[in-house]
């Protein structure tokens, strides 16, 4: 029999900055991208476990179905709703001096709210009489008003129908998937007379039916256009100078799933969900974007709820947030965070969530992400350390390390890492993940070590190919990795 000995070798330096790819064999992924991971962003070219959150005024008793912005008159009032109830963001003061913020109850005058978080939500911004007000629909109740100046909400008068997609475009407010009175039109297109979201049967006010295929399931606005969504086309609306008002042009290309999932790139492309995974559109038509997420989207979504799926745009991280129910999630809780410059994606776990949406920080020109729970509270991304009271739990995996030869065996027996924080779980698996054996718990500190000094993790393991876990799920800790090799001992028969 052979005698068997080991010939050292070390990989070269990993920089673990490339991205989500679980739709390859690890072993085939760049040394990089992750098979796995949660809750983890890249920083100025570093690994780091995510920032947090924490609740923005007080609790609601109900779900925050959905939030926008008002900016009128140059004021800015920030609202969220639930089923029943609409309610604005009211500055706290300590004389002249904003303290704080909580949440207060729009007045709702002649009308009423019935609806729960099954029903559709929609809001829009239109022009009334010269300024911008609050218009919101949920296809149950009749759609209303609010200016901001009063909190107080009405009826929007003309009887328009009930809409499951509202947009306001130019001086335009536009409907789409309505129902009038109790019968449901699912590819009708209404818009109000030219100014006056209070008039849908004189002037320029019209309907449209977009007969061709099945029921839209979206609608934004798409720079000078409209894009009406159906799952085999899209539709782009704009305004002519005939008595048509609106014309909608078929593109057939692939269209949304759920309208939610829908946003503006800075490119101007439009991103959004669609049956085989996350698309973007030109305005010609739809392709995939270049990203491993969708084989883990198409085979994780949940087929159920797949309708409560949310997003946002995330300026200052030049990302696409999509929030999916995943695989037994009853609730938008994993978000893929997909960044539209790089093109690589990370995968986060957000309990509770129901939404998105932006608003203009406090004293501030900047954009800031409000997410809306379904435990009535309205999280503000932040710098701290945790989402709320709960801790961020936090891991990345890394690809599968082989030899130079495939199936050949290995003696796995050191890791030097660089990286900086509080501290880091190290755990590695031989069985591409099933199973991981926990090598320690490592200190860290403010600083990176150096490249010459780094963290030596030892370990002795005798495989074929080797991944490993850097984990962090302690309150108020975080961690950040700069990068790592490993050494290992290639067995060879002489």
């Amino acid at each position: 029999m052979p005698k068997v000995t080991y010939s050292k070798d070390v990989t070269g330096v990993i920089l673990p900055i490339k991205g989500l790819d679980s739709e390859n064999p690890a072993e085939y992924i760049s040394e990089g991208q992750s098979p796995d991971n949660q809750n983890m962003e890249v920083v100025s070219s570093i690994l780091t476990k995510r920032t947090g959150s924490n609740p923005l005024g007080g609790q609601h008793s109900e779900t925050i179905m959905m939030g926008m912005e008002l900016i009128r008159k140059g004021e800015h009032y920030v609202f969220r709703m639930g089923g029943t109830s609409l309610q604005y963001l009211d500055p706290i003061l300590s004389g002249t001096v904003v303290i704080g913020y909580d949440w207060q109850d729009v007045i709702l005058s002649g009308c009423t709210l019935t609806a729960d978080e099954t029903y559709p939500v929609t809001m829009a911004t239109p022009m009334l009489e010269g300024a911008r007000i609050l218009t919101v629909s949920n296809l149950k109740d009749v759609i209303i008003k609010c200016t901001g100046e009063s909190m107080v909400a009405e009826i929007l008068a003309g009887s328009p129908p009930k809409a499951k997609f509202m947009v306001d475009y130019n001086a335009y407010l536009v409907i789409a998937h309505t129902v009038n009175e109790t019968i449901p039109n699912g590819q009708r297109v209404v818009w109000c007379d030219t100014g006056n979201p209070q008039n849908w049967t004189t002037g320029n006010a019209k309907a449209k039916d977009l007969i061709e295929g099945g029921d839209i399931t979206g609608m934004t606005r798409y720079g000078n256009y409209i894009t009406i969504h159906k799952l085999d086309a899209i539709y782009l609306g704009y305004l002519v100078s005939t008595t048509e008002v609106f014309r909608f042009e078929r593109r057939p290309t692939i269209g949304t799933i759920v309208g939610y999932s829908i946003q503006e790139l800075p490119s101007g492309e439009q991103i959004f969900l669609a049956q085989d995974g996350v698309r973007l559109f030109n305005g010609s038509a739809s392709q995939l974007i270049p990203s491993a997420i969708n084989e883990d989207i198409k085979k994780n979504i949940s087929g159920i709820h797949y309708d409560k799926c949310w997003s946002v745009i995330v300026p200052e991280k030049n990302e696409y947030w999509l929030g999916v129910p995943y695989k037994e999630q009853i609730s938008p809780d994993t978000v893929f965070k997909y960044n539209y410059i790089t093109k690589v994606a990370y995968k986060d776990l957000r309990y509770r969530m129901a939404c998105a949406f932006l608003y203009t920080k406090p004293n501030s020109t900047f954009q800031g992400v409000l997410l809306g729970t379904t435990d009535g509270y309205t999280y503000e991304i932040d710098s701290s350390l945790n989402d709320g009271a709960d801790v961020i739990e936090a891991y990345w995996d890394s690809k599968d390390f082989i030899p130079d030869e495939y199936e050949i065996f290995a003696r796995w027996t050191q890791l030097d890492l660089v990286a900086r924080g509080h501290s880091v779980n190290i755990y590695y698996s031989t069985d591409s993940g099933d199973t991981w054996t926990f090598i320690g718990t490592y200190a860290l500190t403010d600083t990176f070590p150096t490249d010459i000094d780094p963290i030596k993790v030892w370990f002795d393991a005798v495989s074929t190919k080797i991944r490993f876990r850097f984990e962090n799920a302690n309150i108020d800790e975080s961690f950040g990795i700069k990068q790592f090799l490993i050494y290992f001992k290639k067995r060879e028969p002489v």
